[in-house]
């Protein structure tokens, strides 16, 4: 799970006001707000929201991600991430130890706790949770065909001549919900016309590197780090790539900013 999330449309936000009562309501410094604090999903530690409005993601990873947040007063939090071009608007409800996050209204909510917990228990003790109204939806029905939009930036390390360069990052712009791993291909194609498949378990030329807490699904707020896995694909920068991501089960291409400059 990592902290990339998609803007709410304004009408949806003015509904989020009807759960005021239990939506923390303070301002960004207030040393006392209950959203600031460390955050985690199972053993990983995966968010870190600071009370000078800062916040620290992507922990786990090689790259932490950093970025800024502010409270809206209304249920909301807008996040902008310094990778990102825009800010984001999240839904949140802090309940006790736990951190509930929605970045739209037909999508499930990212669970977060306080306090770090063996990953072989973490499953089932957010199944018993009692969720609030945020992870059920806000009253609208669900689109036919919800659409899923992912953006891609260059990775912060200088590809070489070696076979285990880390190339981009991929994260959800918009997204319904998380998605399973073998409801996806993920193919990147260089400026040579070398096109290959990247999956999650090392068994091609490209590796996608997981950041979140369920390694079988592409989570909302996860970012991924596209890699080299045995194979030279940008040897001397810049390298163009092209990425397409398929539903399969659709045969729809995902849609997305499907072009990048690796350097």
């Amino acid at each position: 799970m990592r902290c990339n999330t998609v803007c709410v449309l304004l009408s949806l936000l003015l509904i989020t006001t009807t759960l005021a009562g239990c939506l923390h309501e303070g301002d960004v410094g207030d040393e006392d707000s209950t959203i600031v604090g460390d955050w985690y999903q199972g053993e990983q530690k995966a968010l870190i929201i600071n009370g000078n409005g800062t916040l620290l993601g992507d922990l786990n990873g090689d790259n932490t991600e950093t970025g800024t947040w502010s409270d809206n007063g209304n249920g909301t939090i807008d996040l902008k991430w310094d990778t990102h071009t825009s800010a984001s608007t999240v839904w949140f409800v802090v309940d006790g130890d736990w951190l509930f996050l929605n970045n739209d209204e037909y999508s499930n909510c990212e669970v977060m706790s306080r306090v770090s917990m063996e990953n072989d228990a973490w499953s089932s003790t957010v199944d018993a949770l009692t969720l609030p109204q945020i992870c059920e939806g806000i009253g609208f029905d669900e689109p036919e065909n919800p659409q899923y939009q992912y953006g891609v930036t260059d990775h912060s390390s200088q590809p070489s001549n070696g076979t285990n360069d880390e190339l981009m990052n991929l994260f959800f712009v918009t997204s319904p919900g998380a998605i399973n791993w073998t409801n996806l291909t993920v193919q990147i194609t260089n400026g040579d016309g070398v096109s290959v498949i990247c999956t999650t378990d090392n068994s091609t030329d490209c590796a996608i590197i997981q950041s979140g807490s369920d390694d079988n699904h592409w989570e909302v707020l996860e970012i991924l780090q596209i890699a080299e896995n045995g194979a030279d694909l940008c040897s001397g920068p810049p390298c163009e790539f092209t990425i397409k991501i398929i539903d399969i089960r659709t045969g729809i291409n995902l849609l997305g900013n499907d072009a990048v400059i690796v350097e």
